[in-house]
């Protein structure tokens, strides 16, 4: 399971940085990544002990459209000259 998402991380990464040539943009989001999965034994918890009213669907799907708005945003930062 998590070697199968790091391979597939690492897939996306490099196509990445095959279309942009910025390796910024690969940097951000593998820090966006290691966020969320550094992040998400803390919401676990607190959902266990009943702090937090949201469930891990709206979580992933924040973490994921901020994901996609920071690459959209540093794609058009570090876009590559044609």
């Amino acid at each position: 399971d998590t070697n199968l998402g790091i391979f597939v991380l690492g897939l996306l990464l490099g196509y990445l940085y095959y279309e942009t040539e910025s390796l910024s943009i690969c940097i951000l989001l593998h820090f966006i990544y290691n966020l969320i999965i550094l992040t998400m034994p803390f919401y676990l918890f607190f959902k266990q002990t009943g702090d937090i009213t949201f469930s891990p669907f709206h979580y992933v799907s924040a973490l994921f459209i901020i994901q996609v708005v920071l690459y959209h945003s540093a794609e058009m930062i570090f876009i590559k000259s044609e």
